[in-house]
């Protein structure tokens, strides 16, 4: 349960692979299971109406991840059918 006044949003891709040192999964592995969610929601194998929660780990982000991160941000801003979710 959200604290009241704010949203609860679940995470479903996470961008570090901590039993290999916490770094970056790497940008065609990340982009493979974003792919991947968004193709089982719109299969309907998972809650359709969840936004589709991506964990970035702000404090864990190495060159590659901080390179990633940006182009992915862009690149979903530019898709007609993304929504950013408010976190209140």
């Amino acid at each position: 349960m959200a604290w009241p006044g704010l949203r609860q949003v679940n995470t479903h891709i996470d961008l570090i692979d901590w039993r290999d040192g916490g770094r970056f999964i790497g940008a065609e592995l990340a982009t493979e299971r974003i792919i991947a969610h968004l193709v089982a929601k719109r299969l309907g194998v998972i809650e359709q109406h969840e936004p589709t929660g991506i964990l970035t780990h702000h404090k864990a982000h190495d060159g590659e991840l901080s390179e990633f991160l940006p182009k992915l941000i862009a690149a979903l801003s530019a898709h007609r059918k993304v929504e950013w979710v408010r976190p209140f």
